[in-house]
């Protein structure tokens, strides 16, 4: 299993932040729009983890995270073997917007593709591929002040 930590990064004008990706696949290749975050390194917790991963990927300088919101657990066809992620999103809304990639690493680079702050019509009318597949509605319920006491199931 796969242990990850994701960020919900939302502004002020209601927008949320993603980074477009092309994950390689044994049978071609899959593009998606996600949000910031990664694997959990060993002797990381999530929140250490969110903390460095959206650090390395958009230069936002964070001390602490947000509450634990939803919760992920999908099966994945890598290119050599299949496993499940299991992934924690966290709220965030950092103060400073100004995103910076310069410090992705270099698995990273090689499969990003570009970053964009988007509003939910934006994404209900796109042809492009989010993940969660939900993710508008589910941000949508952030936006209008639904914040979960408890972490929701979002398979």
């Amino acid at each position: 299993m796969r242990r990850s930590a994701r960020g919900v990064v939302l502004s002020e004008e209601g927008q949320i932040l993603l980074f477009k990706f092309v994950f390689e696949r044994a049978y071609g290749q899959k593009v998606l729009w996600i949000t910031p975050g990664g694997e959990l390194k060993s002797g990381e917790d999530y929140a250490d983890a969110l903390i460095r991963e959206v650090t390395e990927e958009t230069g936002f300088a964070l001390e602490t995270v947000g509450p634990w919101i939803w919760t992920r657990r999908i099966p994945i066809e890598g290119v050599d073997s299949r496993f499940t992620s299991y992934e924690r999103y966290f709220l965030l809304k950092p103060g400073d917007m100004e995103v910076s990639i310069q410090n992705l690493t270099a698995a990273e680079k090689s499969m990003f593709r570009d970053y964009r702050w988007w509003d939910i019509d934006e994404i209900l009318a796109s042809g492009e591929e989010f993940a969660p597949p939900n993710l508008a509605e589910l941000v949508r319920d952030l936006l209008s002040g639904n914040v979960p006491a408890h972490p929701m199931d979002i398979d």
